[in-house]
């Protein structure tokens, strides 16, 4: 009889461990695949704030088939809203995924482990499954600006690296991020095209090439 009860309590314990892990076979999850982006940024330095909004398109005849739809985003970034073809949608925090939750795989495992500097934020299949054509995803955040550096002649800068996912970056293909810095004339955007002026505010505009493996510096200097 003991033998009997003890049997059963391992196929317990067996069965509850099989049946508590997610199922690596099944697709959770589908990265956003953007081939480029639009990203505005503007900051505060009373406010120690970045504002930023980001927009890029996909094409809902080539999403993957999964229950959610994905990006990655710093933690350093507090996300605030998102928009699906200028509606507002609820997004989740998602954790606990192996590389096999994603379709195709994730090949970069390290984004999912819990020390890494990244969020992976989803979004549930049902408020993109009925759109057509080209769906416009729009995301809305903010963060602490990065500590000021000095440079060789005492001038001060700020400093981000698109590579630290400032935005949901896509990291399987090169694409193209078409930055609009907002600032007061106080500050001057590294290798920008000359701004244009409204109300005492400067726009820069600069264009980014972006490789899947690797970043760009997005440098402002205090003028």
């Amino acid at each position: 009889m003991k033998r009997y009860l003890l049997l059963l309590l391992l196929l317990g314990i067996l069965f509850g461990v099989l049946y508590g892990q997610p199922n690596p076979d099944r697709v959770y999850l589908s990265l956003f695949d953007a081939h480029e982006y639009t990203m505005n940024m503007s900051m505060s330095t009373e406010a120690n704030r970045l504002y930023a909004n980001v927009e890029f398109s996909v094409d809902s005849a080539l999403l993957q088939e999964a229950e959610n739809y994905c990006f990655f985003l710093s933690k350093k970034i507090l996300l605030e809203r998102v928009k699906i073809n200028g509606k507002s949608v609820p997004f989740s925090y998602t954790t606990g995924l192996d590389a096999r939750h994603f379709m195709p795989p994730l090949e970069d495992e390290m984004l999912l482990s819990p020390e890494a500097p990244v969020f992976c934020i989803s979004i549930d299949k049902k408020h993109l499954q009925k759109e057509k054509g080209e769906i416009m995803v729009y995301l809305e955040y903010r963060s602490f600006l990065p500590d000021w550096n000095q440079d060789e002649q005492g001038r001060k800068y700020l400093l981000w690296n698109t590579a630290d996912f400032i935005y949901p970056r896509n990291i399987r293909k090169d694409t193209v991020l078409n930055l609009n810095f907002t600032c007061t004339p106080y500050y001057v955007l590294v290798n920008a095209e000359s701004p244009t002026y409204r109300g005492g505010i400067r726009t820069y505009k600069r264009e980014f090439r972006e490789e899947a493996g690797s970043g760009n510096n997005i440098k402002v200097f205090k003028s």
